[in-house]
C-alpha cells in the first residue's frame, strides 16, 4: 500500500480494509493510494534492492543518513542477491534502516529504509535462502531479474570509498 516507500504487506495482511485507520492500526499508510501486486514469481530481495537503488539515486545528498544509509542499503541488499552476504548482514541491514528512518531533512530516506527494513522482517526466510543458497534461489525466474533501477556513477562506490573522499 501507498506505493515503494511504504512498508510492504504479507498475504495475510490481504483482508485488510482499506481505509487510513485499519491500515494505520497495522502499521500501514494510505500514502499516495498505490497498490503495488508481487506475486511469488518475484523475488523480494530483488524488489528490496530496486527500491534502495531508486531511492539512493533520488538522494539529494545533503544529508548523511539518507546520502550514506541508502548507498549502503545497495551494497547490503546487492550482497545479498549474489550470494556474498552472511546471516549478520541481514541484521546490519535492519540497523542501517533504523539509523535512518526519522532522522533525515526530508523523508526520502525514511521512503528508502522502511521498504527495506518491512522486506527483510516479513521474508526473512527469503532473504536467508539467499545467504545460505549463495545466491538468489529464483535466478532468472524472478519477475525482477534483468530489471534495474536507475543507478548513478557513484553506485558502486564503497561506503569506506567514499569516506576516505
Amino acid at each position: 500500500m501507498g506505493g515503494s516507500s511504504f512498508p510492504v504487506m504479507t498475504p495475510d495482511d490481504l483482508d485488510t480494509p482499506l481505509d487510513a485507520n485499519s491500515l494505520g492500526a497495522k502499521g500501514y499508510f494510505i500514502g499516495s493510494g498505490v497498490v503495488t501486486v508481487i506475486d511469488e514469481r518475484t523475488c523480494i530481495v530483488q524488489f528490496a534492492l530496486r527500491v534502495a537503488q531508486f531511492y539512493m539515486h533520488e538522494s539529494c545528498g545533503k544529508c548523511t543518513p539518507c546520502r550514506v544509509g541508502t548507498r549502503w542499503l545497495v551494497q547490503l541488499l546487492r550482497a545479498v542477491e549474489e550470494g556474498t552476504a552472511r546471516e549478520r548482514d541481514l541484521e546490519l541491514t535492519l540497523d542501517v534502516c533504523d539509523r535512518i528512518i526519522g532522522k533525515c531533512l526530508c523523508v526520502l530516506g525514511d521512503s528508502a529504509a522502511m521498504p527495506v527494513a518491512s522486506c527483510v522482517t516479513k521474508f526473512r526466510d527469503e532473504f536467508r535462502a539467499h545467504v545460505e543458497q549463495g545466491g538468489c534461489p529464483f535466478g532468472a525466474d524472478s519477475q525482477l531479474a534483468g530489471l534495474f533501477a536507475p543507478v548513478d556513477q557513484h553506485a558502486h562506490t564503497s561506503v569506506a570509498q567514499e569516506a576516505a573522499v
